[in-house]
């Protein structure tokens, strides 16, 4: 395999749209939970579109010999207003087609999203994960992620 981690390109969006749909299957599989809109995957080339081109994400997609077989977006955004840095990354939408995970795809990913965040004298990254996940419970404390809180939902 030769596996190459790169910065996406407009020309990426048709398969970055089809890896978040792998993510969203990935996720609603875990944890019936999720339920997807009926708009979502309109939504999803718009929003994709829209941070291929935003100077605060960085989208990176994961190749093996020209095919895309993976994604990650890492934003920008403000930290809590009255503790932490101002700013911090924020490592999200991690996507690793199923015969390519734990070959270090995401460790590359976020040493990508490391190095970029450095470049900005951004030095804390998030990220958060689904508690049904079984793939994700690992990878994110392997890789160095300590949670620090635990948000919940209630829908009524």
């Amino acid at each position: 395999m030769d596996i190459v981690v790169r910065e996406a390109v407009e020309g990426d969006l048709e398969v970055l749209v089809l890896c978040h749909s792998r993510f969203m299957e990935h996720h609603i599989k875990a944890d019936k939970r999720f339920a997807l809109r009926s708009d979502a995957e309109e939504k999803w080339g718009e929003q994709i579109a829209s941070e291929l081109s935003n100077p605060d994400t960085l989208v990176l997609v994961a190749e093996d010999n020209s095919k895309i077989i993976g994604c990650a977006y890492i934003l920008i955004k403000s930290g809590a207003l009255d503790f932490g840095p101002e700013k911090i990354g924020y490592l999200c939408d991690v996507f690793v087609e199923t015969n390519y995970r734990r070959l270090g795809i995401a460790r590359r990913f976020l040493s990508s999203a490391l190095n970029w965040l450095r470049m900005r004298e951004i030095y804390t990254i998030e990220t958060s994960w689904s508690v049904n996940s079984e793939e994700a419970k690992s990878t994110w404390p392997e890789l160095g992620f300590i949670p620090i809180s635990v948000s919940g939902q209630l829908q009524f």
